[in-house]
């Protein structure tokens, strides 16, 4: 594999398939795509992967993802990681807020603030923790905020625990 057909094939699969109709052949392609960039960086993949995520986990292979994402510039992760948040594709915000987590920047507090507060349990869960890793009394806010008006008791734990977690810091 080179870099023009991992791009071609990321480009050409821009979501990929849901998990229920994601071929082996097909997340298996996508996890060489995955290697190559680790050991080929080239930052046109960015974009790329955080559109490719179809709905689903990719049987355990989109989480490996951020690991392509760890080797370039952390502001150049963080400005493609913010599209990634305001995406119109749940799947596509839920991956980016994943990947958030490792690269927190006052940057991402807008886009994970509004997810918190207007996603599914899972995004306001994901949003939840890449917040909590920033550190920045905008983020803690959002947090408490975000506590005060869940319903949803396993999201409402988690809150709690990432407010309790900052306050003993």
């Amino acid at each position: 594999m080179n870099t023009d057909t991992a791009l071609k094939f990321l480009r050409v699969n821009q979501p990929l398939p849901d998990d229920a109709e994601l071929s082996e052949e097909l997340i298996t392609t996508f996890d060489e795509v995955r290697k190559h960039f680790i050991e080929h960086q080239d930052s046109r993949c960015l974009p790329l992967f955080l559109g490719s995520f179809g709905n689903g986990d990719g049987f355990g292979v989109y989480q490996l993802v951020e690991d392509v994402f760890r080797g370039f510039n952390t502001a150049d992760v963080v400005n493609e990681l913010e599209g990634g948040l305001k995406s119109p594709r749940r799947s596509t915000r839920y991956w980016s807020a994943h990947i958030a987590a490792e690269f927190p920047s006052v940057q991402l507090l807008n886009p994970l603030a509004k997810m918190l507060e207007h996603g599914d349990e899972d995004e306001r869960s994901t949003a939840a923790i890449a917040l909590g890793q920033i550190d920045d009394e905008e983020a803690n806010r959002a947090l408490l905020g975000a506590v005060a008006r869940e319903r949803e008791p396993q999201v409402r734990q988690l809150l709690e625990q990432l407010i309790k977690g900052r306050e003993q810091k």
